[in-house]
Formats: C-alpha cells, structure tokens, sequence
C-alpha cells in the first residue's frame, strides 16, 4: 500500500514536471529569456534524474552505453567552457532534459499529451495569427524575442514529427489535415527549410495512407505544374523565400568551418572565434553539427553512432515513415542550430535514440493498442 502511494506521487510529481517543462519551453522561446530556459533544463534535468531513480532496476545495455556517451559529452564539454562561455556544458543538461521528458512520455504513455495536444494547440495559434491577425514573414520575424522565423517554423516541425511518432507508436490513424496545415502555415513563414521539409512529412504520410492517393496526387501535381509553370513559379518567388534557393550563405559558413579543420580542433572542438563566415553572422554557425562540433569536438562522434544506429534500427524494423522522420530531422539540423540539443528535441529523441526507446514499442503493443508498421 505504502509503495503504490510513493509511486504514484512519484508518477504525479514528474506528470506535473513535464506539463511544466512544456509550458515553460514555448514561454522561453516566446519571451527569450535565459531565466526561463534554465527553469526549463532545471525541471528536464530534475525529470530524468527521478526517472533514473525510478527505472534504475530495468536499465539494458543500450540504456547503459547512452549513459556512456552522455557522459562522454559531458567530459568533452569543459573543455570548451570558457571559450562558448558555459554553453557547452550548459547544452548536455538540455540533452538530459529532453531524454527525460521523452523518457517519462513513453515510459507513463502520455505521447498523445506531451506530443499531440501541443502540436494541435500551435496549429491553432498559428492560424488565429495568419487568418485574424494577417500575419506574414516580417511578423513572424519578430513574433519571438531574439528569435527569427525560423525557430518558429523548426518548433512547428520538430511538433508534427512527435505527432506522428505518437500516431504510430499508439496504432492510430495519422490525420493528413494537421500535417497539410503545416504546410500551408509554412506559406507566410517563409521558411524555405521549413516549406520542404512540411510537404516531405505530408507526402510520406500520405504515402502510407494511401499509395494510391498519393500516385494520383502527383499525377495532377505533375499536370498543374505543366498546365500553369508560370503562374506557379510566380508564387514561389513572390510568396516563398524558395526563391532565393536552398543553400543561401550556410555552405560558406560550413566551407570556412572545414578549413580551419585540423588534429587538435577535430579533437577538442573548434573556436568559432577563429572562424571568419560564423563571425560574420553574429557567431551563429546556422548548421547544429558545427555548433556540436565545436562545443564536444571528438565527443560528438560517439553520439553520431548512437544516431546512426537508431536510423539502421528503425529500417531493420521496417518503421520507414519513421526513418523518414528522423532523416528530415537530421538534416534540417544541418540548416539551423534549432535542432540537436535545443529544448524542443524530446519530441524526436525517441527517434533519435531509437536504440533504446524501441523497447516501448512491446510495452504499447502489451497495452491493447494494434501498432502500425511504418
């Protein structure tokens, strides 16, 4: 009687914790505050040290070599304190954060709270934003203190994969209205990353639903664009920043970046200081993998298996839609530093560390639920 007291305050206390340190993310995000994003990896950090103390019994050798690689960052990450004034140290309480606050979401089976009911909350505050209060690219630049439209657009993302990651991993039917607002909201945003990447996630779904559907989508696709090229092409320009083309400056900034490459850099990190093209943006690297690198150096490599080996699993286990998830993360990870090890990232370290958190998968199937290949 005692123990199942203490365990539900427990499970009561990190619910309470998670809806905190949801809320307390789209808070440090909208007002841009350093106190709020600390309150926020205190809470993560704290999350998954209960968790650690509650499932220590249960842990397996993949849970044991993230802990290794965790503290391998960890070490790496004082070497470049001074430098990224803390940052790099500051960043693996955020890794933590995340792996808990994912950690819980699974273990207690709360993706549709923590992954869904968000998801459909931002769905709708965007579009009371576009619709009423007709906002465009410039507003949405400003939207966030200290943060362009960008990040708005990777929150938007980074909700629609742990969307459909919960519709999956429960078994239930992914709705294509949710993932097609994504992209029409992804319009005004003016995000081209952002654009790309919502009609990729929307086409793959889609795919799933219906490879019929999704044959004769781009069938007629194929006949608009043929029957109005110019008019279509007008759009793009005008109202998408596709115009101005995928790469823009980040190629430059990861071209000076590779330059200044050498033995003790690869192996330390490297000072982006030094680096004349991320000077030149205000110290912002515009690539997660950069800014990685150049806060764990050697560490990071560890990490990148973990990744990999996640991304192998994942199509061993014939979860595709689930790999194309994942792959898009990775790589709008290479476009901005929104992604890997920012605050939003538990809604895609299931994926990420897919080696571990395959495990619920059984525990899902056990609970009733028919899960879904994909």
């Amino acid at each position: 009687m005692r123990h199942n007291i203490l365990a539900r305050f427990i499970y009561l206390t990190m619910l309470c914790l998670s809806c905190a340190y949801v809320g307390l993310c789209a808070a440090a995000f909208y007002y841009g505050d350093l106190a709020l994003r600390t309150s926020v990896v205190i809470v993560g950090t704290l999350i998954f040290f209960m968790m650690l103390a509650n499932r220590g019994r249960r842990l397996g050798q993949p849970f044991v070599c993230t802990i290794l690689v965790f503290l391998c960052i960890f070490g790496f990450s004082w070497l470049n304190s001074e430098e990224t004034s803390f940052r790099s140290v500051f960043t693996v309480f955020i890794l933590l954060g995340c792996f808990g606050v994912a950690w819980f979401t699974l273990d207690y089976e709360k993706t549709a709270v923590f992954f869904e009911y968000p998801f459909y909350l931002m769905l709708a505050f965007s579009l009371y934003l576009i619709v009423v209060e007709g906002y465009g690219p410039s507003q949405f630049n400003n939207l966030l203190e200290g943060s362009s439209r960008n990040v708005y657009s990777g929150a938007l993302i980074a909700l629609a994969s742990g969307y459909i990651y919960s519709r999956v991993l429960t078994g239930k039917v992914i709705a294509l209205w949710p993932l097609f607002l994504v992209v029409v909201i992804s319009i005004p945003l003016y995000s081209r990353n952002g654009l790309v990447i919502s009609v990729l996630l929307f086409s793959f779904v889609l795919i799933k639903r219906s490879p019929i559907a999704a044959a004769v989508c781009a069938f007629l696709s194929m006949v608009a664009v043929a029957l109005f090229w110019s008019q279509i092409m007008d759009v793009v320009m005008v109202d998408t920043n596709l115009g101005a083309g995928l790469t823009s400056d980040r190629f430059k900034i990861a071209g000076d970046f590779l330059a200044h490459l050498n033995f003790l850099n690869v192996l330390k990190g490297t000072d982006l200081s030094q680096v004349d093209a991320v000077v030149d943006f205000g110290g912002n690297p515009h690539n997660a993998y950069i800014r990685l690198q150049s806060f764990y150096g050697a560490a990071l490599l560890p990490f990148l298996v973990v990744v990999f080996v996640s991304l192998v699993q994942l199509l061993v286990d014939k979860k595709y839609l689930l790999a194309s998830v994942l792959f898009l993360y990775l790589f709008r990870a290479y476009f901005d530093i929104f992604y890997l090890f920012n605050l939003f990232d538990f809604l895609v370290f299931p994926l990420v560390f897919h080696w571990y958190f395959r495990r619920y998968l059984n525990q899902y199937r056990n609970s009733g639920d028919a899960l879904l290949r994909s």
